[in-house]
């Protein structure tokens, strides 16, 4: 008796399984972002003893989301020199950068940081970047990017 129940009762147990298992009305795969710097040192602008930050930013948005942007940190050593962390949430990518290397030296250079953005569903995101020092979370960069409208479908 016991054996014809349990019969009965696993179809209907195992049928919810199936059909949410293979619902393809899930949300899609959330994207993933890295970051790394490319090598060298730009010269940073002076003006009357201020560092002014290079305000480079530039990006293209297809398939993929290639970023480069800039950030003024201390010239030695001029590789290696940033720990970031990137996230996504919702229409908004941030990107904060620290930066990790001892200031050797008694000058500063912009460095580029290059950030790769894949399995993005959306054509519209808003692209934060944040330096982070010691005591304070500086906005560097707050710039809208849009999905190309050439892409091909």
């Amino acid at each position: 008796m016991k054996f014809r129940s349990c019969i009965f009762f696993a179809p209907v147990v195992l049928m919810p399984v199936l059909y949410f298992g293979c619902d393809e009305s899930l949300p899609p795969e959330t994207g993933s972002v890295s970051v790394t710097q490319i090598p060298g040192c730009r010269p940073s602008v002076w003006n009357r003893n201020l560092l002014l930050e290079d305000s480079c930013f530039s990006y293209t948005f297809d398939d993929v989301l290639s970023v480069d942007f800039c950030a003024a940190a201390n010239c030695c050593p001029d590789s290696n020199r940033f720990l970031t962390d990137q996230q996504i949430r919702n229409d908004s990518i941030i990107v904060t950068i620290a930066d990790t290397a001892a200031n050797l030296c008694r000058c500063v250079c912009t460095y580029v940081l290059h950030a790769e953005c894949l399995k993005l569903p959306g054509n519209r995101y808003i692209f934060l970047v944040y330096k982070q020092d010691s005591y304070d979370r500086i906005l560097l960069y707050s710039v809208p990017v849009y999905r190309s409208q050439l892409q091909r479908r």
